[in-house]
Order: structure tokens, then C-alpha cells, then sequence
């Protein structure tokens, strides 16, 4: 009589193991979907804002005008982060195995690279404004140092998709074409 509940049982337990470990609720395309085109529009988004400050700043004669150009781009650039956060907290977790995982690694990420924006912003406030030649060297220095928080961000990426080696979730990344924009596939 309880031979045949045993075999039953067993099989139960083996398939409430299988599965995503961890995974969260939103179909892997979805999530590449929503985060590959966030990181687009916030990559766009700041490379224009660079381009339009370098422009702004031909002709630029004194120390309150270049501040104030400056001041601009660093706002912008803390706020498209903070808008990008927002997509992808709002993109929810991959439904692929450690999908909780990578979209809490992701958020990290990018929380550092939010904090390291702010910090630049903070330094570049605090620049000295008597000589305006010595303050746009000091500003640019700053500016420039950015480039290292915006590669970390593809640096990231990349180990993502090498420590969460979910086959769904890589493929809907790899197949995703605003994925492909981001490493100029």
C-alpha cells in the first residue's frame, strides 16, 4: 500500500529541484529588453551631454560660465544614472537560473558607478575658482576620469555574462538588439 505513494513521492521531490535556482518573474527577453535599451539611452544620453559641454565651452571666458557648464553635465549625468536605476530595478529579475542574482549584481553595478558620478561631482564643486585656466584643467581632469566609471560599466556586463551562465538569459542578451548597439555587435 505505500509502495506505489513512494515512487510518487520521489518524483515529486525531483521535480520541485528542477527549475531556475533563484530566478526571478520577468521572461528573459523582456529583462535584456528593458535593460540593454536603459543602458543605451543612458550611454547615448551622457555622450551627448559630453559632446554639447565640450561645444559650450569654445569661447567660454570665465570661471562662472565654465561652472555653470560644468555644474550642467554633472547634474545631467547623476540624473540619466538615476533614471537608468530606475529601468532597471523596474525591469524586475530574469526568470533564468541566479536571475535574482544578476539583477541584484547589475544594480550594485551601477549603484557604484552612481555613487562614483556623484563623488566627481563633488570634487569638481570643489575646484578652485580663481584662475580660469587652472579651474577648466581641474574640470576636464574630472570630466575625463569618468571614462573609467563608464568602462566598468561594460566591464560589468561582461562579467555578468560569464558568472551567471544561464543559457536563456545569455542567448536573450547575445540575441537582443539593443544588447548588440552596446558591444557594437
Amino acid at each position: 500500500m505505500f509502495r506505489p505513494i513512494l515512487p510518487a513521492l520521489v518524483l515529486l521531490l525531483v521535480l520541485s529541484g528542477c527549475g531556475a535556482e533563484n530566478a526571478g518573474d520577468v521572461e528573459p527577453e523582456r529583462y535584456a529588453q528593458q535593460v540593454c535599451t536603459g543602458l543605451v539611452g543612458w550611454r547615448d544620453g551622457i555622450a551627448g551631454d559630453s559632446a554639447q559641454l565640450t561645444g559650450s565651452l569654445r569661447g567660454a571666458a570665465d570661471v562662472t560660465t565654465v561652472r555653470a557648464r560644468y555644474t550642467r553635465f554633472f547634474s545631467g549625468a547623476v540624473r540619466r544614472t538615476d533614471e537608468l536605476l530606475g529601468t532597471v530595478r523596474g525591469a524586475g529579475a530574469p526568470d533564468a537560473d541566479q536571475g535574482l542574482g544578476y539583477a541584484r549584481d547589475l544594480t550594485a553595478a551601477l549603484d557604484r558607478t552612481r555613487a562614483g558620478l556623484a563623488e566627481a561631482q563633488k570634487t569638481f564643486g570643489a575646484l578652485p575658482t580663481d584662475d580660469l585656466s587652472a579651474y577648466a584643467a581641474g574640470a576636464r581632469r574630472v570630466r575625463d576620469s569618468l571614462g573609467a566609471l563608464f568602462t566598468q560599466v561594460g566591464g560589468t556586463l561582461d562579467k555578468l555574462g560569464s558568472t551567471y551562465t544561464d543559457s536563456t538569459l545569455n542567448g536573450a542578451f547575445r540575441d537582443e538588439p539593443a544588447c548588440q548597439r552596446l558591444t557594437g555587435a
